[in-house]
């Protein structure tokens, strides 16, 4: 399992590789920057007229811009002083992770602003794709810089349990959920990738991979994690703290549940509107069809009778 752990892993590194390479040429090539010029030309005429007029507005209206613009550096510039901090605190280790950390962030502030602000579905398609493959990447690294190998699954939750002074019965149970899930959640997405890359090549690039659906996935999977961990029997547990143990696994199962729930639920409801709409734009399509074909036989019969 350790093998095709790290095979997932390394496609993970070289499609993020590619990524970071395409998207520097082309910035070098200017595309990019010439995109960020105009968009920030447009911000700033938009900006300027609605600046007040008044010296009290004015003052109120730079005050909060400039917080605005602090939090923005402090959270843009947190990629760096705060792997920075946490390796004076702390250690290298714990720095990279919270590197990773930090990257898997923004990998889902990405996936929110493509999901919010890109009308096209094919361009807004690939980067959940990728994004959510960062995000699954950026993870999973960090726990294995945290714990070690990850596999067998048995060795990994031990060493959690008897490692882990605070919070130990969460942990043991929270990072394999995360492992299980992030892992099948993966290679659902490599395969979904597969997909858009034939369809997009072919040029009739279909919708298919949705924020809804990645989080389907990854609640379904996250329950072989629990299986898992109900189906053994574990050393590390007693008389005492086997109750508590158990209790926690039923709170994630309730959890899972609860979220896995309104995620099924959401998805008949986009594809019972995605029906919708399609029906409405037939309909709308017949009706201007018909109209099309009556304007055309007056014209008709007008032209016969002159």
């Amino acid at each position: 399992m350790n093998i095709v752990f790290w095979i997932i892993m390394s496609i993970d590194l070289l499609i993020l590789i590619l990524h970071y390479a395409v998207s520097i040429e082309a910035f070098t090539k200017n595309k990019m920057l010439s995109k960020i010029k105009e968009e920030g030309k447009k911000n700033n005429d938009k900006s300027k007229e609605s600046i007040p007029k008044e010296k009290l507005g004015k003052a109120v209206y730079i005050v909060l811009s400039i917080i605005a613009l602090i939090i923005v550096l402090a959270l843009v510039s947190s990629i760096i002083w705060i792997p920075l901090t946490m390796l004076f605190v702390f250690n290298w280790r714990i720095a990279l992770i919270s590197f990773m950390l930090i990257l898997a962030l923004l990998s889902y502030l990405m996936i929110l602003i493509y999901n919010k602000y890109v009308p096209e579905f094919v361009i807004k398609e690939g980067a959940i794709i990728k994004e959510s493959i960062y995000i699954t990447f950026f993870i999973l690294i960090s726990i294995f810089l945290m714990y070690g190998s990850l596999f067998p699954l048995e060795q990994t939750i031990e060493k959690i349990f008897l490692q882990s002074t605070n919070f130990a019965f969460t942990l043991s149970i929270l990072i394999p959920v995360l492992i299980i899930g992030l892992v099948i959640t993966n290679v659902y997405l490599f395969v979904n990738g597969l997909y858009y890359i034939v369809d997009k090549s072919k040029k009739v690039a279909k919708a298919r991979t949705k924020i809804v659906d990645i989080l389907t996935i990854f609640t379904i999977s996250s329950f072989f994690a629990l299986f898992f961990i109900i189906d053994r029997e574990w050393s590390f547990l007693n008389v005492d703290n086997s109750l508590r143990f158990y209790e926690t696994v039923d709170l994630f199962k309730n959890v899972l549940v609860a979220v896995l729930v309104p995620l099924i639920l959401s998805r008949f409801l986009i594809k019972k509107e995605d029906n919708f709409k399609k029906d409405s734009k037939d309909i709308n399509d017949k009706a201007v069809s018909q109209l099309n074909n009556i304007e055309e036989q007056r014209n008709n019969n007008s032209n016969s009778k002159i």
